[in-house]
C-alpha cells in the first residue's frame, strides 16, 4: 500500500486584509472571503460573468439563496481567474474533473477552489493544488448520526471527550473536505480514513487521492463558520483577504456590462 502524510495544524489566525487583485506568487496561497450579497442588483451584476450554461444551472436551483450562492460564487471564481490570468473573466474556460472539481484547462499553473455556506463565500488560489471548505454550524441540526460514517474511532472518542462536540465535528468535517478537494479525490465513502485531528498522520494514498505530504490549516471565516485550507507541503505562505461584493467594477473595469 502506498502511503501519504497528512499534517493537520492547529487553528490559524486569519488576518483579513482588503482584497488585492494580484496573481498569487509561486510561494503564496491566497484565501479570499466575501459576504453573500442580498441585493438583487448586485447579484445580477455578478451574473453578467457567467456563461449561458451556468445561468441555466443557476435557474434550476429551487431556493433563491442557493441560486445566489452559485451565481456569486461562480462569478467570483471567474473574476479572480480573469484577474490572475489577464483574460476577460466571462471568457475563461472552466472544466470540471471527474469528481466535480472545477479547473482552468488553459491555465494549468493556476489552482482555484471555492466553497460557500450560509452567508459567506471562500475561495483559495495558488500555484499549487488547493482545497478549501467552509461550513455554517447550525445549532438546530443533530450531527451525531453522522459520526460513525464520517469519523474514525479516534475522532469519535475525541468528540465524546470534548466539551463542545458540535463545534469539533464541524472542524473535523471542514478539514476532511478541504483535503479531499485539494487532492481532487472528492467526497467518497472513505472519509473515516481521512485524518482530521491535529498532528501528522500516515494514510492510504489511494483513498486520499494523492501521495506526498499534505498540510491542513483550520481557520475561522466568522463566528459560527469554521473553515479549512489544504495544500501540498512546501514553502507556501498563506495570506487572507476580504472582498466587498460591491467591488465588482473596480476589479473588472473593462467588462462591457459594468454599470
Amino acid at each position: 500500500m502506498q502511503t501519504a502524510l497528512v499534517t493537520c495544524h492547529s487553528s490559524v489566525s486569519a488576518l483579513w486584509q482588503p482584497g488585492q487583485p494580484l496573481a498569487p506568487a509561486p510561494d503564496t496561497v491566497s484565501v479570499f472571503r466575501m459576504p453573500l450579497p442580498t441585493e438583487a442588483a448586485t447579484v445580477a451584476l455578478w451574473a453578467t460573468l457567467l456563461q449561458p450554461a451556468e445561468r441555466e444551472r443557476a435557474d434550476r436551483f429551487r431556493f433563491t439563496a442557493d441560486q445566489h450562492r452559485f451565481v456569486v460564487g461562480r462569478g467570483l471564481f471567474r473574476l479572480l481567474a480573469g484577474v490572475f490570468s489577464g483574460q476577460n473573466p466571462a471568457e475563461i474556460r472552466i472544466d470540471t474533473g471527474t469528481t466535480g472539481k472545477p479547473f482552468l484547462p488553459d491555465h494549468p499553473q493556476l489552482h482555484l477552489n471555492i466553497s460557500h455556506s450560509g452567508t459567506w463565500i471562500v475561495l483559495a488560489a495558488g500555484r499549487v493544488p488547493v482545497g478549501v471548505d467552509i461550513e455554517f454550524m447550525r445549532a438546530d441540526v443533530d450531527v451525531s448520526d453522522l459520526f460513525s460514517s464520517i469519523l474514525s474511532p479516534a475522532e469519535q472518542r475525541a468528540l465524546v471527550q470534548s466539551p463542545d462536540a458540535q463545534t469539533l465535528f464541524y472542524q473535523f468535517w471542514t478539514r476532511k473536505e478541504a483535503l479531499m478537494k485539494a487532492t481532487g479525490q472528492g467526497m467518497n465513502d472513505h472519509l473515516m480514513a481521512i485524518p482530521a485531528q491535529e498532528g501528522t498522520h500516515r494514510t492510504d494514498a489511494g483513498l486520499l487521492g494523492a501521495d506526498g505530504h499534505w498540510r491542513v490549516y483550520p481557520f475561522s471565516v466568522d463566528q459560527g463558520y469554521p473553515a479549512a485550507l489544504a495544500l501540498p507541503d512546501g514553502p507556501q505562505t498563506v495570506c487572507f483577504y476580504e472582498i466587498d461584493p460591491a467591488c465588482f467594477s473596480r476589479w473588472c473595469p473593462a467588462h462591457p456590462d459594468e454599470s
